[in-house]
């Protein structure tokens, strides 16, 4: 029996690529309702939004190769971590339906942005953690999560996570202050140039604020598209078995990895949270699927090869409905 969940990392990779130039060239031939909903900009968002808006073919495709690029990152993640009961780059694959499968914002460029460094945050911190005393890892962990909430205010909730990890992951008094250093940098570096460009020095701030508490009008339950409520329900699903499984095997990998998943999956239910938020857009989904893509392949590995291919049948079939049916 093929198990799709096994796939070489060239097959993993074209169907990253082909998801992610399908779900692009639906987003540039038409937009859905939901997409259209934007909430107040983050700071450097609003720079990134107002290119886009005067380049909407070539910010289209700056979005899906940072897509891309994103999903290689959360794979190698996948890969190198141990997480899994076995090695497994299936998370590639699924980075893309999480990412562009269910919404695509309409500010797809400053949303990408976003996803790509909270990988790269997560990449870092994770791998630092693993080897053990690695203050370059640390600094780097640090500024990319410092810079997420720039592009995309919902990126906060890395900067919590961060701090939950500090905890879980036991890191050093050095290891602390310079992650945390660098979170702080990238704030206060944006201050300072606002600042010398004539601004006050906390309006970035406050711009995240806003970002942040600012009702944008959109709700997940509100949702006018069905194919789209259906990729939700598929991927919640397996989301939730997948946590279910791990935590009923949790033994099966070592200690810092299973350390690494749990932080992985608290990150995902409080990312999740923030489509709670009356600020929610539908790029919060980008910032989604980055821990989201890491944790479903668990539930691939636990079942059955036939019932794994059925499942992932079903997820694609779900993705070309949305691509053809609002």
């Amino acid at each position: 029996m093929y198990s799709v969940v096994r796939q070489t990392p060239v097959a993993t990779l074209l169907t990253l690529i082909a998801v992610t130039a399908a779900a692009f060239t639906r987003f540039s031939l038409g937009l859905f309702d939901d997409e259209c909903i934007g909430g107040t900009a983050a700071p450097l968002a609003v720079f990134v939004d107002a290119w886009q808006a005067s380049h909407r073919e070539l910010g289209t495709v700056f979005s899906a190769i940072l897509t891309v690029f994103t999903g290689m990152i959360v794979g190698r993640m996948g890969a190198k971590f141990g997480i899994y009961s076995t090695h497994c780059i299936f998370s590639v694959a699924l980075y893309g339906f999480a990412a562009c499968g269910i919404f695509i914002s309409e500010n797809s460029l400053s949303a990408a942005i976003a996803a790509m460094f909270a990988a790269a945050a997560m990449r870092h911190l994770c791998g630092g953690y693993l080897r053990g005393q690695n203050l370059t890892a640390m600094l780097y962990a640090g500024l990319y999560t410092g810079i997420v909430p720039m592009f995309c205010a919902a990126g906060v909730i890395y900067v919590i996570t961060t701090s939950i990890a500090v905890f879980m992951f036991a890191l050093s008094v050095r290891e602390i202050i310079t992650l945390f250093a660098g979170i702080a940098f990238i704030p206060l570096t944006v201050c300072y140039v606002t600042w010398m460009l004539g601004g006050d020095f906390l309006a970035p701030l406050h711009g995240l604020l806003d970002a942040l508490i600012v009702p944008s009008g959109y709700t997940v339950w509100g949702s006018d598209s069905f194919a789209a409520l259906v990729m939700v329900g598929l991927l919640s699903f397996v989301l939730f078995c997948s946590v279910a499984l791990f935590f009923g095997n949790r033994y099966a990998v070592a200690t810092k990895s299973r350390r690494i998943l749990i932080y992985i999956i608290i990150t995902c239910i409080l990312s999740v949270c923030m489509l709670l938020l009356p600020s929610a857009t539908v790029a919060t989904f980008t910032l989604i699927a980055v821990p989201a893509s890491l944790i479903m392949p668990v539930m691939f590995l636990k079942i059955d090869d036939a019932a794994a291919l059925l499942l992932y049948l079903i997820i694609v079939a779900a993705f070309v409905l949305h691509l053809f049916v609002i």
